[in-house]
């Protein structure tokens, strides 16, 4: 659908448009390369741990989940519908976000989720999102390692345009939504969001004919990036214009140039 909305003149012919993906065990969009050290992270405080902070909102909305497996027929003893919030937001958010109405047993078409039990399960993945990849103390270092690769990859894009070796006018990722939390955990978004589909980040870059100055601008949702970093923040009389320079030392000082910092990273 993406090229067909780019590149119109191609949906009513055969003719084909070559896509580009990664080995899975080099894939750094996904990301699948191996980083023990930020699995071990994760799981140390989030999706599957014991950590109290974790479990404390699971434990408080059990009879939440009690309402939706009495509707969706999903076994109660069901450790992947029960350790997060992502299979039911993400069921109950992809019917709402396409008009579909909220979902009914089978066995009893009067039991249907309630609207109530759909906005609840949203709050909760918010909340789930913004700990996993904001709000938790390990949350910088554990995206860092594991999406380093990609961002040593962004920044030697766009070094190459600066630089003039290349001719790339643009280029487009199509990722999951922890990949792009993973990003946003990065640049330290300052309200982290459930990823929702069709969202963007998108990377400009731009010079100054008048001086030769070249900066970046991070959009999110359509709009300037708001970041906590300083190091991410553009000047307001710019449009959120930063310094490409400032910008690239930014991802050199986390994942060193070229992901030279990863390996170390990752334990690996």
């Amino acid at each position: 659908m993406l090229i067909a909305g780019m590149y119109p003149s191609t949906s009513s012919t055969h003719s084909t448009t070559a896509l580009h993906i990664q080995p899975p065990n080099t894939d750094s969009l996904e990301p699948q390369y191996p980083c023990p050290r930020a699995a071990s992270t994760y799981a140390s405080y989030a999706v599957g741990s014991t950590a109290a902070n974790w479990t404390a909102h699971l434990n408080a909305s059990k009879q939440l989940f009690a309402a939706l497996d009495g509707v969706s027929g999903i076994p109660p003893a069901s450790n992947d519908w029960h350790r997060s919030w992502d299979h039911y937001f993400d069921n109950l958010s992809a019917r709402q976000c396409h008009g579909k109405g909220l979902p009914c047993s089978i066995n009893d078409t009067a039991k249907c989720v309630a609207q109530e039990h759909a906005d609840a399960v949203y709050r909760l993945g918010q909340y789930e999102y913004s700990f996993i990849y904001r709000d938790s103390p390990a949350s910088l270092a554990a995206s860092v390692a594991s999406y380093g690769v990609w961002l040593a990859e962004l920044a030697a894009h766009i070094r190459a345009v600066v630089a003039g070796k290349s001719q790339v006018l643009y280029r487009h990722n199509v990722a999951h939504d922890g990949s792009l939390a993973r990003l946003l955990s990065v640049l330290q978004v300052e309200e982290m969001v459930w990823v929702g589909m069709g969202s963007e980040v998108v990377f400009e870059v731009y010079g100054r004919k008048s001086s030769g100055a070249v900066y970046v601008r991070i959009l999110w949702g359509g709009k300037v990036l708001g970041s906590s970093s300083p190091s991410l923040k553009g000047g307001e009389e710019d449009g959120g214009l930063v310094p490409v320079e400032r910008f690239l030392g930014y991802l050199d000082g986390l994942v060193g140039v070229g992901a030279g910092r990863v390996r170390g990273l990752c334990g690996v």
